[in-house]
């Protein structure tokens, strides 16, 4: 491990005690099938044969709180850790950006003065995709939903009865939810009403895995899996036995008597997941952090929910919206928004496959 990769830990370890809303994203039982660490081909060259090893070059640490990995097949693995090193540092600018828990992180500055002034590209990017998602859903993914957290949050220590719950704070933050006040202009962001917050935990580390994605192409690299909270899977796990194969994921068991796990195959798309055990509010009657900008509460019926799509952007964003939707809206959103499986695993086990 290099210093690098040993201060980025550092640095983002300190702030896991207080990872709330995607902690969840890097669990749900996903793992990755077990890679062969070595295979070898031979090829021919100039007449005499050669043996041609490609190697298994893998990082392990820490991004936006969640446990974060990268695997990727080459023959070069001095240019593999230099690119990861330097994809690393991207991604260490990206968090400054998007970061809830890094004080002078540019959305805590917009957060507190309600507009910045020039933002980079890649922050009023993420912030122009947050806005479109919420379109597409209908308000059912709404990064205006920070105050409603925070508020519910704050009740968590008081003491109280469950028919004594403080109410004026969490009716003023459901007021403040709307993605429609978000304005996007050309040189600042701003919020139309005062005391609006907005968090993008639940599309930013989707945003950021295929950011790093495109680095590792960028710089040559064909078959990858990155994992920074959600799935991206670029061309095969073994590229010259057979480049169609992809990249397996298990999601994990639906019920403890379920013998054989859902396993879903990657082959250039993304999955992401959603469940409700990331963070739950103390004493608030099983209230959880994936909440529904909508109504402020939660839809008792899901615990998991998978989502297969294009890019890990769109994944994570798909995957939190599907949460905060009633059994009806289900079906309707996956098609909307032009997911390519999705999978919710309900509170009794049973799946639903859309």
């Amino acid at each position: 491990m290099n210093q690098f990769t040993k201060d980025h830990q550092n640095q983002t370890k300190k702030n896991q005690s207080h990872i709330t809303r995607r902690r969840s994203l890097q669990i749900i039982g996903s793992v990755l099938l077990a890679p062969s660490a070595l295979y070898a081909a031979q090829t021919k060259a100039n007449g005499q044969t050669t043996e041609n090893r490609l190697k298994q070059v893998s990082w392990q640490g820490i991004v936006l709180g969640s446990d974060a990995s990268i695997l990727l097949t080459t023959e070069n693995t001095a240019h593999a850790k230099t690119t990861i090193t330097k994809m690393l540092m991207e991604i260490k600018r990206l968090e400054s950006y998007f970061s809830l828990y890094q004080k002078n992180s540019l959305i805590n500055q917009l957060n507190i003065n309600g507009i910045y002034k020039s933002p980079p590209k890649e922050f009023k990017e993420l912030i122009t995709e947050a806005v479109k998602y919420s379109k597409l859903s209908d308000g059912a993914f709404d990064p205006t939903i920070q105050p409603l957290f925070m508020a519910y949050k704050n009740l968590n220590n008081v003491n109280r009865s469950e028919d004594s719950i403080p109410q004026p704070s969490v009716k003023e933050a459901i007021n403040l939810i709307n993605w429609k006040n978000i304005e996007i202009a050309n040189n600042h962001i701003a919020f139309k009403v005062p005391q609006m917050a907005i968090t993008l935990n639940g599309i930013a580390q989707g945003y950021i895995t295929d950011k790093a994605v495109e680095i590792l192409k960028a710089n040559g690299f064909k078959n990858t899996l990155v994992n920074f909270g959600e799935y991206v899977g670029s061309g095969s796990k073994h590229p010259q036995q057979n480049n169609e194969h992809g990249w397996n994921i298990q999601l994990g068991k639906t019920n403890t008597n379920e013998t054989t796990p859902e396993i879903w195959n990657l082959k250039n798309n993304a999955l992401a997941a959603s469940s409700h055990n990331g963070y739950q509010f103390k004493g608030l009657t099983g209230l959880h952090h994936m909440l529904d900008p909508r109504t402020g509460s939660n839809q008792p019926a899901w615990r998991e929910i998978y989502v297969l799509a294009e890019t890990a952007t769109k994944a994570d964003a798909a995957s939190t919206a599907l949460f905060a939707s009633p059994p009806g809206q289900l079906k309707k959103l996956s098609e909307k928004l032009k997911l390519q499986k999705t999978l919710i695993i309900k509170n009794n086990g049973a799946k639903l496959k859309i």
